[in-house]
């Protein structure tokens, strides 16, 4: 379990791993308000073929994602830093 503050950007990744493909991952959110909202990221070691936050398929988005200009699982992934970013809204 972890606590997360509503507005706030968090980078999380994986020990002890060699390469960081086809993974998956759930969580769940409780007690937000509505338009709360987080921003999540990780590192991955080589650019993945697809990537699906919500569970469909959609394209990167221009720039990482913010609360104004985007909606809940747009995604942005950075090819310099081998940095996936998406916005989780609730």
């Amino acid at each position: 379990m972890i606590t997360l503050v509503d507005g706030e950007t968090y980078s999380f990744s994986f020990e002890d791993v060699e390469q960081v493909t086809n993974i998956s991952y759930t969580g769940r959110v409780d007690d937000f308000q509505d338009g709360a909202y987080v921003i999540l990221g990780h590192n991955f070691t080589q650019v993945p073929d697809m990537i699906s936050i919500t569970g469909d398929i959609r394209n990167s988005s221009k720039d990482v994602p913010n609360y104004d200009d985007n909606e809940h699982g747009d995604w942005h992934f950075n090819e310099e830093d081998m940095q996936l970013t998406y916005l989780g809204l609730y």
